[in-house]
């Protein structure tokens, strides 16, 4: 079940003191997988495995009370939205690590701005990794190179 993977990976961040931002989308995440999980019609709820039993309760999946309210399509929406943008993020950084030459690189993604931070071993290895993230993106989009080189 994708909701089950959602919340190990979350546990998993927690445990590995991931960047408050990966955590927040992964939260994000969960909530528009268990707003998708459909309503029982014989009203049982979920059976959580004990290991992330702590995140279904913390996160108000369990108890199951989802029949109370309807999804807000708005707050989905910009769930899709940030969920969209952190995986450019993530296939943006792991291209740009693959390459090689950049170290302790981070991705920022917000709507049409990719902001490359980190240390690159020369200028080239800089603009190579600015061209990746322009290739990856694939549309109208501002680099913001804040790579240092040396």
């Amino acid at each position: 079940m994708k909701l089950e993977a959602s919340l190990r990976r979350l546990k998993r961040f927690r445990e590995l003191s991931a960047e408050q931002q990966y955590v927040d989308d992964e939260i994000m995440l969960a909530k528009r997988q268990w707003a998708e999980v459909p309503l029982s019609a014989s009203g049982m709820s979920l059976v959580w495995p004990p290991d992330i039993l702590p995140l279904a309760q913390e996160l108000g999946f369990e108890p199951d009370t989802r029949g109370s309210a309807p999804a807000d399509p708005a707050m989905l929406a910009g769930i899709a939205a940030a969920t969209r943008l952190r995986a450019k993020a993530l296939s943006i950084q792991d291209a740009i690590e693959s390459a090689g030459g950049i170290t302790n690189l981070r991705v920022l993604v917000a709507a049409k701005t990719i902001t490359l931070t980190g240390s690159a071993a020369n200028e080239v290895a800089a603009e190579h990794a600015v061209a990746i993230a322009m290739r990856i993106d694939g549309e109208d989009c501002t680099i913001i190179n804040q790579l240092v080189v040396g």
